[in-house]
Formats: C-alpha cells, sequence, structure tokens
C-alpha cells in the first residue's frame, strides 16, 4: 500500500475503510494522519502472540512440502 494513497481512496469513496498493522515507519509516528482518519483502525504490530508449541509443527509441515516442490 502506498500511504500517501489511503486517505483520498477512502475521501473519494474508493474504499469504506482500512485495518492497518504494519507502517512504513513503525512504531506509526504520533503524528502520522491516520490517526485523525475516523475510518482507519490501527493495531500494533503484533497481531498475535505465536504459541512455539502450536507453530512449530506448522513450519516442520510447510517446510516439507517446499522440500518436496522443489524437487519437481
Amino acid at each position: 500500500m502506498v500511504e500517501e494513497d489511503l486517505i483520498p481512496a477512502l475521501e473519494e469513496g474508493f474504499l469504506s475503510g482500512a485495518l492497518l498493522d504494519v507502517y512504513r515507519t513503525e512504531p506509526l509516528p504520533e503524528n502520522h494522519p491516520f490517526w485523525e482518519q475516523e475510518r482507519i483502525q490501527i493495531t500494533p504490530h503484533i497481531a498475535s502472540v505465536t504459541n512455539p508449541q502450536a507453530a512449530s509443527p506448522q513450519i516442520i509441515e510447510n517446510f516439507s512440502r517446499l522440500k518436496l516442490t522443489s524437487r519437481c
């Protein structure tokens, strides 16, 4: 996303809203115009906390799939 294009896209009706988690500058500066927009929801760059016991099997499975795919 081009940050400079988001507010005009909202104002012109191309978008009804935005939920943002990642920004060009982290953390989002206090004076950034996104803070003033009602239709922009801002979350910290921690959408969820990873549980290593739950994530590890998924990582292993995805890695195995990648290895199989790269052999073709």
